[in-house]
Parts: structure tokens; sequence; C-alpha cells
């Protein structure tokens, strides 16, 4: 650029034309975390308010815009940050990322970057242009030692009249390679922005999931409320963060999430995050938010995967979330792929390793809880109504025989089922995290359950279902195997079916029991009357 010298090496240069990274959608994560910051001090400054911190990013077939209205660049300034490499201070005022060779990310997908920009009290804006295919070929031909040469080059700047009051920093990549399909793809650019701009969530899962439990964990909420969020545009539409309630093509939504905080004795809170299961307790494959993802100052740090070093005894799929990394000793490397070592990074590996743990005893106890327990006792108490109906309607001794011990055996699964459900729930209730999953868990299977009989009963050739609690069928399941055993509830009030029971002889129990399982399998009562008829045998049987 003409009067100004440029101060850095051949081999700075190379790196800073776009040798860094190999996927290209990574140059708007840079140009994005650049404008961020741009707003970020303009709203520190006044010159803007946090709802007017818009990015607006145009793609067409040849050109990329991105736009801000943030601080801009002085003139004076221009040299430093938009032409020397490297010569912006790291962490300063608690910047996403930092004006630096971040600015040329995008050099090898286009032939010329300018940037366009204007800074609030000056009467002109600069556009300094960097003409990157020319740069390639000068650093290619090996005629030039020193980078600043080729940078003088490469580099024109001139300005314009523009308005005092006007702000604003905008980058165009001009001249698109062919061979770049990808940056252009507006769905692909919209769906990696989304994971991992500082952007908000969709009105529906903010205001329909996380609010509600955050209104619960008013802490959490205050914490939330810190992170930084700014607009997105990407050809005038609005990006929001991914995540939703239902889980696309799993036939499954997320249960309430549960809250972390890292905190260390000594240096305080390192960071705090949300996490979910789904209600059937599934992998989550093949879906744009899978896995518990890393943030700072709400933009990404690597992928999914960086949850796989920390949970090593299962599918981080099973889970959704992110954790932000607040601590201000807790930074992304350059690359944005992990973070760099420090005291407070290696006190957050601890307690995230712990957590983990914690998560996966957590997900094997729900998983059973659900899976291995719930679905099956509602399945077996479909069957043993289907059973019970052509029971009433079978005329061979026989096959009534045969019925009667099919039926047997969905009571047998009916009982052991119920009783390894309440084992697991005593266990998992042990915590807040796992009464919240085991209530949620209820709470989804008794509504599928509710539907899929009312779907049943709506068609007139099946036996019709009566409507049960799943609470109830647990509390009957486990009454029996008491009864069975001769039981009593060591804590608690004692049911006066129990009490009643204790009283009879071994020969008068053995009598109930088998009088209990006639009348369960007797098709024509009601439940109610089950009861009543079974509570007036056991009376006169203690007499």
């Amino acid at each position: 650029m003409q009067g100004y010298k440029s101060r850095f090496g051949v081999k700075m240069l190379d790196l800073a034309l776009g040798k860094i990274y190999t996927n290209p959608l990574v140059i708007y994560r840079e140009y994005i975390q650049n404008a961020c910051d741009g707003l970020e001090l303009a709203i520190n400054k006044g010159l803007i308010k946090p709802q007017e911190a818009v990015i607006s990013i145009q793609i067409d077939k040849n050109e990329i815009t991105i736009k801000d209205r943030g601080v801009g660049v002085g003139v004076t300034e221009i040299g430093p940050r938009l032409v020397d490499l490297g010569n912006s201070e790291k962490y300063k005022d608690n910047l996403i990322g930092q004006y630096g060779i971040g600015r040329l990310i995008a050099a090898q997908y286009c032939e010329k970057i300018i940037f366009e920009t204007s800074c609030c009290g000056e009467n002109k804006k600069t556009i300094l242009t960097w003409y990157t295919e020319e740069a390639f070929k000068l650093i290619e031909s090996h005629e030039f030692e020193d980078g600043t040469d080729v940078v003088d080059r490469v580099t024109s700047c001139m300005y314009e009249p523009e308005d005092l009051d006007e702000h604003y920093f905008r980058v165009k990549l001009c001249g698109l390679k062919h061979r770049i399909d990808k940056l252009v793809d507006i769905q692909a650019v919209k769906e990696y922005v989304s994971l991992i701009a500082p952007i908000d969530y969709t009105l529906e899962f903010k205001e329909g999931y996380l609010h509600p439990a955050f209104e619960e964990s008013p802490e959490i909420n205050e914490l939330y409320k810190k992170e930084r969020i700014y607009k997105v545009m990407i050809n005038g539409e609005d990006v929001r963060k991914p995540y939703s309630i239902d889980i696309p093509n799993k036939e499954t939504e997320l249960i309430k999430p549960l809250f972390v905080k890292f905190e260390d004795p000594d240096d305080g809170l390192l960071g705090w995050g949300w996490y979910a299961l789904n209600d059937k307790i599934i992998q989550m494959n093949n879906i744009a938010f899978k896995g518990i993802r890393f943030r700072k100052l709400n933009t990404a740090v690597g992928d999914y995967n960086v949850m796989a070093n920390y949970m090593k005894n299962v599918s981080v799929n099973y889970f959704v979330g992110e954790i932000f990394l607040i601590h201000e000793n807790i930074q992304p490397t350059g690359s944005r792929d992990g973070f760099v070592d420090s005291l407070q990074k290696s006190e957050f590996d601890t307690l995230m390793a712990e957590k983990a743990d914690k998560m996966y005893s957590l997900y094997d106890t729900a998983s059973h809880l659900g899976s291995q327990a719930l679905d099956k006792i509602t399945t077996a108490y479909f069957k043993r109504t289907e059973l019970r109906a052509k029971l009433s309607n079978e005329d061979d001794s026989g096959e009534k025989k045969n019925i009667r011990e099919q039926i047997r055996s969905q009571e047998e699964i009916l009982t052991t089922k119920a009783v390894e459900f309440q084992e697991r729930l005593d266990k998992i209730e042990s915590t807040p995290e796992g009464k919240i999953v085991a209530e949620t868990l209820i709470r989804t299977r008794q509504k599928k359950l509710d539907q899929k009989i009312k779907e049943h009963n709506s068609k007139k050739s099946k036996p019709h279902i009566r409507p049960v609690e799943i609470s109830k069928l647990v509390e009957k399941g486990n009454q029996k195997k008491n009864i069975e055993e001769g039981l009593e509830h060591k804590e608690g009030p004692k049911d006066p079916r129990e009490i009643l029971f204790s009283k009879l002889s071994k020969v008068d129990k053995k009598t109930y029991t088998i009088v209990c399982e006639v009348i369960d399998n007797e098709p024509t009562l009601t439940p109610s009357y089950m009861e009543s008829l079974k509570m007036k045998i056991l009376k006169k049987l203690a007499k």
C-alpha cells in the first residue's frame, strides 16, 4: 500500500493467505467473529443498541459480502490492522476474534479481497484491496525473500467521502473460484453458521423449552443472559441455532434440560452448560445439533467430537447440549479446535471428566428405566388385555388353558418389570437430575400410552382397552410381588390389604393369591370391582 511499510516475512504471508485451514466454510467463522468484535465495541461505545448488532452476509455466484455496523477501522489503523499480520493484542477487551491474519483467510478462494470501512467521527471511508491471486503468483515465483515486498505490490488503498456519523466494516470476496462450490451453497453455509456463530435459539426452542427450565434455576438464567448474542442474516434470512424439542426422523423429543456448573475453590466459576437426553434414550445420529458442544463467548470451539475426550463409556450422540467456558484464562486455540493449556483449563478438564461419568450413569439407568422397564410394562398391559378379550370369546377348553398360560406370562412380566422399574426409580431419584429424567420419562410414556389406547379403541374390530395410569400398573405389580412373598413395606404407612394379608395362615395366603390371579384374568370385571372383590375376600379370610 502506498505510504505504508508492512512488517512480516514471506512464510507468514503464505500462511495468512489461507494455508492454515482446509475447510472453506471456516472463512465465515473468521469474518463473523471479527464482525462480532466490532459490534461489541460499538455497543460499549454507545454507537448502537444490542438489538442492532446485525451481521449481514450476501452470497452470490461470484461474490460474497459480509457487513457489520461495528466501530469500523479508523484511517490511522488501516495499516496495523488490515495490512500487518498478527499485529493485534490477543484477548484484548475480551473479544471473540482479533484483527490480524483471519482477515485474509479467504485469499485462496478468490481473486481479490476488498475491505471497505468507516469509523465514527471521520469524514471518509477507506477502501483497501488485496489482490490475492497475484500474491500467490509472486510467492510461488520465489523472486521475493521478504513478504513485505510482496504485500506492497498486491495491496492498494483509496479514500472516499463519508458521513461523520457512519461506522461499519464490509468485506468483499471478489472473483470466486469455481472449485469452491461449498462456499456459495447457501443452505450449507446456513447450517454451518447456525452451529458456530454466537446467535440466538429459535423462539420455539427458547420460549418453549429453555426458558421454563431457566425460571426454575435463576442462577443459570443469569449466566445465560450474560452470553453474547448477535443476529446473522444470510441472504436476508435470520439464522438461528438449530436446536429443536422434537428430534427429526426419530419420533422422539428432548426431555427437560439439565444444568451444570463447573466451579473451582480457588478460581471460581470456570463455565456452565445445559444438556439433555431424549425420551427414548436413543442415539441422535444424523441431526445437525447432535452431541454436546463447547463455546467461548457463545462461539463454537471445535465440534461435538470435543466431548468425546471426556465421555469414554458411551457415545456422545445420546446427548445434546452446550458448555459455555467463561473463565478469562480458558481461551480457544488459534484454529478454535480446542483450548489453550492453562491451570484453569486443567481444572475444568478434571471437573468435566467427573461430570461425564455421572452423565453416563444417568444415561445407563434411564435407558433401562425406559426401554427395559416402562416399555415392557405397557406392552405387557396391552397383550394381557387382548388375551383376556380373546379368552372371553373362546369355547375350546384346551385353547382356554393355553390363553390363561399366556395371560399368566404377561402378568409375570408386569410384576417383574414393575419391581425392576421401582428399584431403578429409587436409584435414579436419588439425584436432582435423575428425578427430572424419571418424571419426564413417565410423563412422556404415559402420553404415548394414552394415544396408543385411543387409536386402538377407535378401531371397532379391536377389543376395548381401558385407559390406565402407568404408576398404577407399577404400584399393582409391586403390591402383587409383596403379597406373593408375604412381604410388608419397611417404611411409610402400611396398606390395609397388606395388614390383613399378614394375619392369614400359610394355606390361606396361598389360596388368596390363587383367587386374586383368577379375578385378574376375568375380562368382564372392571378394575374397581376387581379390587373391591379382592378386599371382601381378604376380610373374610382374615376374620
